[in-house]
């Protein structure tokens, strides 16, 4: 796993993976149309979520997505 793309592809949709860590589906789809980029703030509950499905997250995953749309603040 090296890509923020990869964490998404945990979930079947961004619905599951939303209810998995316990934020609106909508959250999850924001994160995706910014540019995949997932706040630090949830990292924690993602990587929790994550071994719940057997992967192991590494933090650095977190931080090699795609690069922030133009006019976007981070």
């Amino acid at each position: 796993m090296n890509e923020v793309q990869d964490i998404y592809g945990l979930w079947p949709s961004a619905a599951a993976m939303a209810r998995s860590i316990d934020v609106p589906p909508v959250t999850v789809r924001q994160w995706r149309n910014r540019g995949y980029r997932i706040p630090q703030r949830y990292w924690a509950s993602i990587r929790e979520a994550g071994e719940a499905l057997g992967a192991d997250i590494p933090l650095n995953a977190f931080l090699h997505g795609s690069t922030p749309k133009h006019g976007e603040g981070s």
